[in-house]
């Protein structure tokens, strides 16, 4: 079973969250960023519900799509894309039964890290701008689930370099009666270091894998003859960390072919990964 990242949630007095009128969520409701990010509008604006209440406790589980496993450690890898399960569990008494929720993912310098989306299994959700920072929300109250309030959202990390990111998320249960004072939110933030990963130089050295020719225009040619034998995770980056590419694959020596002809040019990471080795070149699609 894998287990879960546990977050500590946040007390009372840290902000509110806007969705008595926003029920089609607060960003695309005009109230922007309630997230409680650096720049958040927090409640001084009004539009609030009720004070975060720690009765509603938060959760993340962070998946790394690449093979399925969940992070335990804190550690982001860059260019990786996650599956962010978002939990409540409500111990008080009130009957709620619907959830809102906003995300957002920050850097050190308040600015976008990597790419927050939504998840397509999640149908009442949608990203929008907030001032410059990209948020994902409900766009309908989304129904709970059995005895618990759960959403997902999809994160792609930052490329390679990028620091520490935050992810910033409020949660609100209701009970879908209309009534802003019955309803109850709380707030959680995950903080992910980056993962040390074996730089392009070093892999050059290392000469593991191939790539040819470089430039390249349809045709990716990746050889493989110096790689132990076994199954690998491939993965294609663009230069800003978002993941054009994933696929699982093989290996016992040899050589494959990557069709890249869908690719726009321009310069890109290519990731070849197993639990014994991570290494990354550099190619451009010409």
């Amino acid at each position: 079973m894998k287990s879960k990242v546990l977050l500590t949630t946040l007390g009372l007095g840290l902000g509110l969250i806007a969705l008595s009128s926003y029920q089609n969520g607060p960003a695309h409701g005009g109230a922007g960023n309630r997230t409680g990010s650096n720049g958040s509008l927090g409640c001084s604006t009004g539009g609030c519900h009720m004070g975060d209440n720690p009765n509603l406790a938060l959760s993340f589980q962070i998946v790394d799509d690449a093979g399925g496993v969940t992070v335990t450690d804190g550690k982001y890898t860059p260019g990786h894309t996650y599956t962010i399960a978002f939990k409540g569990v409500y111990s008080g008494a009130a009957n709620y039964t619907h959830l809102g929720f906003q995300a957002s993912a920050v850097n050190a310098a308040n600015a976008n890290s990597g790419t927050i989306a939504k998840d397509p299994a999640v149908a009442n959700s949608a990203t929008a701008d907030a001032s410059g920072i990209t948020v994902v929300e409900h766009t309908a109250p989304l129904p709970k689930t059995g005895n618990d309030f759960i959403t997902t959202f999809k994160w792609t990390a930052p490329a390679a370099g990028s620091g520490t990111a935050k992810i910033y998320a409020r949660m609100m249960a209701n009970n879908h009666n209309g009534i802003p004072g019955d309803d109850t939110p709380n707030q959680i933030i995950a903080t992910l270091t980056e993962k040390a990963t074996t730089g392009i130089n070093d892999v050059a050295k290392s000469n593991l894998f191939k790539v040819y020719p470089n430039p390249a225009q349809n045709t990716l040619r990746v050889q493989l003859d110096k790689l132990t034998s076994g199954s690998y995770d491939i993965r294609i980056t663009s230069i800003d960390g978002k993941s054009m590419l994933t696929t699982k694959s093989n290996f016992n020596g040899g050589e494959m072919n990557m069709d890249i002809s869908n690719l726009a040019n321009g310069v890109y990471n290519l990731t070849v990964q197993n639990k014994d080795a991570n290494q990354t070149l550099q190619f451009v699609k010409k």
